[in-house]
């Protein structure tokens, strides 16, 4: 997260353990690739689909029926079309790329809560949903997703409950920062299974709770710290000083 990305915290943070993870290193399985698409629309992601991640080839692109960078979300959209669609795809773990939240990317409209997310997003701007712009969008692209791949995803469908408890940690969240008060987040709550109260919803809303309870009397943690949880601050200044102490192995 660079400098200034969510709010005014001029502080940047990394999360080391945020990356691609497979129990492969080369070549991907199809079937692999094809439970990692489905695990989507469970909500139960297992796969990083921002763009930036992966490399393709052109030729790939250029045969492609189906469309490529697809709105809402393009970078997703892409994603899911290589793993369904390439003859192989390769998972190398090496960390090569620096992929974060800028001040100018969809991330701090979304996570500062500001004007404007609509707008960055383009064609969502006019999805009229009762879930917010980013989870609308999100369930669009699904939608999109599910449609274009239906000979290959069969009758796929968004399952419910995941999106509920998805949304809900978002949710809760917003409560440890003050951006949504506890009765707003218990009627929100009810979408959940009466099971995922004791177990899903009520540890978090204790830790977001006590987040909440330490931002008022210390200011303390950031608001990058209440979103990305296990997100560390960088102490060396400019994004150049990070890759160099991701090179040399300080970091991560």
């Amino acid at each position: 997260m660079f400098p200034n990305s969510i709010e005014s915290d001029t502080a940047a943070y990394y999360d080391p353990d945020w990356a691609v993870t497979m129990p492969f290193d080369g070549p991907v399985p199809r079937d692999y690739r094809l439970s990692l698409v489905k695990s989507f629309f469970s909500f139960r992601g297992r796969f990083q689909f921002n763009s930036q991640l992966l490399l393709v080839r052109r030729g790939f692109v250029d045969r492609l029926s189906r469309g490529f960078y697809v709105d809402p979300y393009p970078d997703f959209f892409s994603g899911g079309a290589m793993l369904l669609e390439a003859d192989s795809f390769i998972y190398y773990p090496r960390r090569m790329v620096v992929v974060g939240i800028s001040p100018k990317s969809a991330g701090h409209y979304y996570y500062s809560s500001k004007e404007g997310f609509n707008e960055y997003l383009g064609i969502a701007s006019g999805r009229k949903g009762k879930y917010g712009p980013f989870l609308d969008s999100w369930l669009a692209w699904l939608e999109v997703l599910a449609s274009r791949y239906r000979d290959v995803l069969g009758h796929v469908h968004v399952d419910w409950a995941g999106f509920a408890r998805h949304s809900m940690t978002e949710r809760c969240k917003a409560f440890g920062l003050g951006r949504c008060s506890l009765s707003e987040l218990i009627s929100e709550a009810s979408e959940l299974r009466s099971s995922e109260w004791v177990t899903f919803f009520l540890p978090r809303l204790a830790y977001q709770s006590l987040n909440r309870i330490r931002r008022a009397v210390s200011a303390k943690p950031s608001v990058a710290q209440v979103l990305f949880r296990g997100c560390r601050r960088f102490e060396g200044g400019s994004l150049g000083s990070f890759v160099e102490a991701v090179a040399r192995g300080t970091v991560g």
